[in-house]
């Protein structure tokens, strides 16, 4: 029959192309072509494959996606974090002359505390006689 050698031709040329017509000759087709009896319930098989297939991919797709906005969140958290304590070291570098200073003022005012105790003390001294003469010359 015609059905039969239309089957016969569909299934010659995947056999002997096969790259050619991957995808396009398929499962469904020939089932349809073929002289089998049951055609319906294969139909419908291949049919399930196929979405089941197709399911799959969808969901490893989606499995990927995933994975991949996990993969920049993590790259993301890894770059502020490493902003961050490039930051941190720019300020603890920044906090080392002014630690210098810190301690530079605090060595110059050991240095200068006793001058200025001397100074004080003869402040005081020059008070202490400025209020004897004016006692002498009040009294006096």
């Amino acid at each position: 029959s015609q059905q039969n050698m239309y089957y016969q031709e569909l299934k010659s040329l995947l056999l002997e192309l096969p790259d050619e017509f991957r995808g396009i000759i398929t499962a469904d087709m020939l089932v349809k072509a073929s002289p089998m009896q049951f055609k319906t319930p294969t139909l419908q098989a291949i049919q399930r494959a196929i979405q089941s297939r197709q399911q799959q991919q969808q969901a490893q797709a989606q499995s990927q996606q995933s994975a991949d906005k996990l993969t920049q969140g993590l790259t993301a958290v890894q770059i502020s974090q490493a902003q961050e304590n490039m930051a941190d070291a720019r300020e603890k570098r920044s906090e080392i002359p002014l630690n210098r200073m810190k301690t530079l003022a605090q060595a110059q005012k050991l240095q200068a505390d006793p001058i200025v105790s001397l100074v004080k003390e003869e402040v005081r001294m020059q008070i202490a006689q400025d209020k004897q003469k004016q006692v002498q010359n009040t009294g006096g």
